[in-house]
């Protein structure tokens, strides 16, 4: 049996501390052509003050900047920290092996022809891998611009870029930038620089054919100077590991904030040809992501902004929000936005009302949203007073400042430090300052004090809500709560045959599970048939039973509202005559009792081989196919959770009684769910298994059909 390598976090730490600030480094492929890749590295790195030793390996020999160009490897002096291969995709791996034999312990590929170009560059990608991770030479690539490191001033780039502004150790920590795309890379850290916050590190991660996303955010948490970790994905390699990550990074408070393109099927095919990259069912990824205490996000712009706000406010609060402005037409549109984006405008107690009450004049109503009018200009730390009075308020987990700007400066610095003070005194409250101004136009004092007090800025009353929104989503998902799987191993499913299981077999699966079916049993003949509709009582319905018949219905293997003897065994033998000319030997035909009106609820789950367990549940029936009204959950939610989830859905409405429809009993639902979630988590051979429709009534839950597929 052949050994498993598994590499320690300490290990995959201590091997992206050398990549990310050696001491010596070699370059692969250079040459003395002016523009050559070589070139331009060594200029970026003595530009920004690199005093480590460089080495040159080229085919022809010459010189650059006084550093000899070397035609053979074996001369280079043990222990180089880092190999730079900017060469073509050919020679990577041979280039690996040379390094290997030389002592250099790491390497960043910068060359491009791998998994981008097709079948042959992918296994080419999967050699050069496998080569790095089993022999201890830990590569970052291929197909990436490099990557920089602005805490020890170690930038490592093919294009020629200005001086790099250091990190201030003595400041505050930073936000470290992991993306399959340079370019995108450089767009973060230029966009957050302009805010004036400081980016530790930004690493071009490129098709992650050794080093990926997960062994970056162990390195992160790891760094004192990193307080949160943005990413832009194309793929993820290895989910498990990135979650385990994720959660580790959560412990010590530092958020990762992913966006991941892929979401329509343009996009997919597009960042197959970027990167190589092979992207799955995206809503299923960003079910176990956002579970999984992920702060996800759909633009670049939500990517920077959240990422801002997550780093200056580390542990935010689940709650709703509260406002302050000058405008009553600013809180109407507020109010209308917050509602658009699933925020909730927080009702004041009459203890905070009672206080507000105290510090503001009679004709200004002490409510959330907090409109202070002209008193804003007459008073401008009524808006700090109301800011901190919001803030107080135990439901309030977050806050909005949107003012004018067309005050005098002294105005503006009183509104700006009411803003400081409060969003100091509730750390774990975050909190936006909006100008109402497009052009966000301050004198350079307001905004020196701004940068200088981490406050955040935000572009747009539109952007802040979003933002606001994405932080919400963030801390729902960290609040859920969580349960232990029940194993209820169910040993007759290792017996069963590979494929779709026919109704009949599923349902006795579910019966194991209590959860209700309807009265009924299999018949292989009329007689059989007859006895049981006699024993169950009229109306019946009829089902054809086979492994190979998936939709019953379109095959006319389904007959409702049989209410005698006779319609019975004419029902009985058109079914197998129907069903038998398809080719289809059936099993037998399932009688059961047509069953009441009630609310038609589809449970289903799913196992990735990717990204592992996902549930569904939502509306069912043939609404599921027109309406598609469903959530996807992960299957360690408890049962409060779930019952959260299904009142999420847009027709929730109807479970909870409208228009003279009696309520569900909804918690039987989520029971069920919870039911469905082990089965499949305890049952390895379960692929699928769905139930659809489920009847929901206000006494309890009844599975009409079940599905399940085996492996």
């Amino acid at each position: 049996m052949k050994n498993i390598i598994i590499k320690s976090n300490e290990d995959t730490v201590n091997s992206i501390s050398s990549l990310l600030n050696p001491k010596s480094v070699v370059i692969l492929g250079a040459s003395v052509k002016p523009g050559s890749s070589a070139r331009n590295i060594m200029k970026t790195l003595y530009l920004n003050g690199y005093e480590g030793e460089i080495n040159l390996v080229g085919r022809n020999s010459g010189e650059i900047d006084g550093i000899e160009i070397k035609t053979d490897i074996s001369v280079l002096s043990n222990n180089v920290d880092l190999g730079i291969l900017a060469i073509p995709a050919s020679s990577v791996y041979d280039a690996l092996v040379d390094l290997k034999r030389v002592g250099v312990k790491t390497a960043v590929c910068i060359s491009a022809g791998f998994a981008e170009l097709g079948d042959e560059g992918f296994a080419l990608q999967e050699k050069i891998g496998k080569y790095a991770f089993e022999n201890n030479i830990r590569l970052i690539g291929p197909n990436c611009i490099g990557y920089f490191n602005y805490v020890n001033n170690f930038h490592l780039v093919l294009i020629d870029l200005p001086k790099q502004v250091p990190f201030d150790k003595n400041g505050s920590k930073g936000i470290a930038i992991v993306t399959q795309s340079g370019g995108i890379g450089l767009f973060i850290g230029q966009s957050l620089g302009k805010r004036a916050v400081p980016t530790s590190y930004s690493v071009t991660i490129g098709n992650q054919a050794d080093i990926e996303l997960s062994d970056l955010i162990d390195f992160f948490i790891e760094d004192e100077y990193t307080g949160a970790i943005a990413v832009y994905a194309e793929e993820i390699k290895n989910p498990e590991k990135l979650l385990d990550a994720v959660k580790r990074a959560n412990k010590v408070n530092k958020n990762v904030i992913l966006m991941h393109s892929g979401r329509t099927e343009a996009s997919r095919s597009i960042t197959q040809s970027h990167t190589g990259s092979l992207t799955g069912d995206y809503t299923l990824m960003q079910t176990k992501l956002l579970n999984g205490g992920v702060a996800m996000v759909n633009s670049l712009e939500e990517l920077i902004n959240l990422s801002e706000l997550l780093l200056r406010f580390p542990t935010p609060v689940l709650g709703e929000v509260g406002l302050v402005t000058h405008s009553g037409a600013v809180c109407a549109i507020a109010s209308d936005q917050f509602e658009d984006n699933n925020l909730i405008m927080a009702t004041l107690s009459s203890d905070t009302e009672n206080k507000l009450k105290e510090i503001i004049p009679e004709y200004l109503p002490a409510r959330n949203p907090f409109d202070v009018g002209v008193e804003a200009a007459r008073d401008p730390e009524i808006v700090g007073s109301g800011l901190n009075l919001l803030s107080s308020e135990p439901k309030i987990g977050s806050t909005l400042a949107i003012l004018p700007t067309d005050q005098d400066l002294n105005t503006k610095l009183k509104f700006l430090n009411g803003f400081i003070k409060s969003t100091k005194k509730y750390p774990n409250k975050p909190s936006i300052y909006v100008p109402l101004d497009d052009a966000i136009t301050f004198e350079p004092e307001f905004m020196e004090i701004a940068k200088k007090e981490g406050v955040i800025l935000g572009k747009s009353m539109e952007s802040a809500i979003r933002t606001l929104s994405n932080l919400n989503k963030l801390c729902i998902n960290k609040a859920k709560k969580r349960r232990e799987i029940d194993n209820i191993k169910i040993n007759s499913i290792d017996e069963l045959e590979s494929g779709n299981l026919a109704e009949y077999k599923s349902k006795e699966i579910m019966k194991q599970l209590n959860i209700p079916i309807p009265d009924g049993a299999l018949a292989t003949n009329i007689q059989e048939a007859i006895k049981i509709a006699n024993k169950i009582s009229y109306p019946v319905v009829l089902k054809a039973q086979s492994s190979k018949l998936a939709h019953k219905t379109d095959a006319g293997g389904v007959v409702l509202n049989i209410k005698n003897d006779e319609d019975l065994e004419n029902a009985f033998n058109n079914m197998n005559k129907t069903i038998e000319a398809t080719g289809i030997k059936l099993d037998g035909i399932l009688v059961e009792p047509m069953e009441k009106f009630g609310s038609e609820i589809v449970i289903g789950a799913r196992r990735d081989p990717q990204w592992g367990i996902v549930v569904l549940v939502g509306l069912g029936g043939i609404w599921i196919e027109v309406l598609k009204d469903v959530c996807l959950i992960t299957p360690d939610l408890d049962v409060d959770a779930i019952v959260d989830a299904i009142s999420s859905l847009k027709s929730s409405a109807l479970l909870k009684g409208a228009r003279g429809i009696k309520e569900v009993d909804i918690r039987a639902i989520a029971q069920t769910v919870i039911k469905i979630s082990d089965l499949i988590s305890s049952n390895e051979r379960i692929l699928e298994v769905e139930i659809n429709p489920l009847i929901a009534r206000p006494d309890g839950v009844l599975a009409l059909d079940a599905l399940m597929v085996l492996d």
